[in-house]
């Protein structure tokens, strides 16, 4: 059914005959047409849905009209048509499917079309127009971002407004009042605040965090392409994108840890373009300007990135010797500058710190581990009497839960737990802490590796992954007002089967573990540029080794996020240089196509 595109080389082009696009895009729409409406009329017999189906058809075949000016042969804007078209009525046909195949079989389309389209690999022969020729070079950027949006799109009119959990509630009731507070990270805040306050819904801010996530994948799919990358890895990239259920979900969820995750995956990128280019890339003023940015805005989004920045610093140095003095800037730049948020900034806009029991609660849920295990025979007077302020001792035990620490510090499950203590003598806390731990480090090392289950172990009775698909209760006046109800069903039944069979999906258990040996094998075949881009993603896990509270995949989430992009630069062709880079950042042409470098100085996202 689908309309024939000879790839060819770059000298035989497209397909030339007259009327041969044409008959082959005629003949297709014509027999879709018809399926679609048998499909139409079983599913809902109105003349509605026909009739959307045959305007959908008719708008595919004036949008090929439009495109045809625009390129020297028709093949390209036919099939661009074709599949827009095809997208749009099966979006349509998905709104009220009533089971999952529907859903997979639209997915199943939008990867072939971008298969399809992204595989006219003429280029421009010089007689399109301007818009034609930056349609046929932007193919990759344009496609990705397509076929994201639209594989998104579903979920996004299905939990409309977006899926809200406490946290997520609490920042919306914050942007409402305008009194911050930094124990969900206070930027995500503010974004919300930016993004969702002006319309008064959070629909705006769920709709422009996945707009990002797409066009930042879309962009890194662009340059990947354009530099060397296998385009079997690309498609492979863009299936686990559009076919896992983590993705769609976790694009329209509200919470810090999504926006957060795609700066630890442009900062991946970035770490990439730096070793590839022998430091040439952030020499570019620009460049470091924005990894300072990017470096900053991690720690503001999420509380644990700390680590991250660590990572990325300290491997700077070590290796870009030639850059140095830059990387020290940077590094000087970030540090005044993320003092200045926090002793200045925030002050100014009325942002209350979280406490330091909070900061606390990973060590809080250590010692009542140790307590649990060996009960208070080994505790000197001093040490209960401290202890004994914060909560009984019998909560210190009955509360416990090996993997969250939620039902000790949470006043909603242990009233009787009193945080001033530890605020107010603070040193005292760190003192007891420490002294236990000296006493029984076997049990401090059991309550991490337990925190850390969701890595360590691909199943386990502890299922913490998602936040009820819903908009949690509240009495802000939020709750789901699904544009697809039946569709909404359906992504839920979905979600309930695979948490319940097939939970390893959710669980960054096998992400990680692929990441590792994806890592090791890019050390062996592509050396250690492999390594230095691998340095967010392993200092996140190593910061959340130490200081996780709980266990949940959305601190995982950029895992996911970087797998894909792993995946493409660790089995790449040579870096190729080409001459005008999607998206950027110092605005300058590289060298000629044909030039073929083991860098890509010039080049960037």
């Amino acid at each position: 059914m689908f309309p024939y595109v000879n790839a060819g080389d770059d000298t035989q082009g497209y397909e030339t005959k007259p009327g041969r696009s044409l008959y082959l895009f005629v003949v297709p729409m014509a027999a879709a047409l018809v399926i679609l409406a048998a499909v139409g009329a079983l599913s809902s017999p109105s003349a509605a849905s026909l009739a959307i189906i045959a305007a959908l058809a008719a708008m595919a075949v004036g949008a090929t009209r439009l495109l045809r000016p625009f390129c020297a042969n028709p093949t390209f804007a036919v099939t661009v048509a074709w599949y827009s078209a095809s997208a749009l009525a099966g979006l349509t046909l998905l709104l009220g499917a009533r089971d999952g195949l529907a859903f997979f079989a639209y997915m199943a389309l939008l990867f072939v079309g971008w298969v399809e389209i992204t595989s006219l690999t003429r280029e421009p022969q010089g007689n399109e127009s301007r818009v034609g020729t930056w349609l046929l070079e932007q193919k990759m950027l344009l496609a990705t971002f397509a076929a994201l949006l639209l594989a998104w799109a579903p979920f996004w009119l299905s939990y409309f407004p977006g899926i809200m959990s406490p946290d997520s509630l609490s920042a919306w009731s914050q942007a409402l009042t305008f009194h911050l507070n930094d124990y969900s990270p206070a930027v995500y805040t503010l974004y919300i605040w930016l993004t969702g306050m002006p319309l008064g819904t959070p629909a705006s801010a769920s709709l422009l965090q996945l707009l990002l996530s797409a066009a930042l994948i879309a962009a890194l799919f662009a340059y990947l392409d354009r530099h060397g990358a296998r385009r079997w890895l690309l498609a492979a990239g863009l299936a686990l994108y559009i076919g896992l259920p983590i993705f769609g979900t976790f694009t329209v969820t509200l919470w810090h840890d999504v926006l957060y995750s795609l700066l630890v995956l442009w900062v991946t990128h970035t770490m990439y373009l730096t070793y590839v280019t022998k430091g040439q890339w952030l020499a570019v003023r620009g460049h470091s300007w924005a990894l300072g940015a990017a470096l900053l805005l991690i720690p503001l989004f999420a509380h644990n990135g700390l680590s991250v920045v660590f990572g990325v610093l300290a491997g700077a140095l070590l290796v870009l010797r030639g850059q140095r003095k830059r990387v020290l800037a940077i590094a000087a730049g970030w540090l005044a500058s993320f003092l200045l948020v926090q002793m200045l900034v925030y002050p100014m806009l009325g942002i209350r710190p979280y406490s330091k029991a909070f900061a606390s609660e990973a060590l809080i849920h250590q010692i009542s581990n140790a307590i649990a295990q060996h009960g208070t025979s080994g505790l000197t007077a001093s040490e209960k009497a401290y202890l004994q302020k914060i909560m009984p001792f019998k909560d210190w035990v009955q509360k416990y839960n090996p993997y969250t620490p939620q039902f000790l510090v949470s006043k909603r499950f242990n009233p009787s737990y009193n945080e001033s203590p530890i605020d107010h003598h603070y040193s005292e806390f760190l003192k007891v802490w420490a002294d236990i731990g000296m006493r029984y480090p076997g049990s401090y090392l059991n309550e991490r590796i337990t925190e850390n289950a969701l890595v360590l172990r691909p199943t386990g009775d502890y299922k913490i992954a998602l936040s009820g698909l819903r908009i949690s209760s509240n009495s802000l006046g939020l709750k789901t007002r699904s544009a697809a109800q039946t569709l909404l069903d359906t992504l839920r039944r979905i979600a309930n089967f695979t948490t319940a069979n097939m939970i390893w999906l959710w669980r960054p258990f096998w992400v990680l573990w692929l990441l590792l040996a994806l890592t090791s094998a890019g050390a062996f075949l592509r050396g250690r540029v492999i390594l230095f881009a691998a340095i967010p993603w392993i200092f996140q896990v190593l910061g959340l080794a130490i200081s996780i509270q709980g266990q949940s995949v959305r601190y995982y989430y950029s895992l996911f996020l970087i797998l894909p992009y792993l995946l493409a630069i660790v089995f790449m062709q040579r870096h190729r240089e080409v001459s005008s880079p999607p998206l950027s950042l110092s605005g300058r042409a590289g060298r000629s196509r044909d030039a073929v470098a083991d860098d890509g100085a010039g080049e960037s996202l």
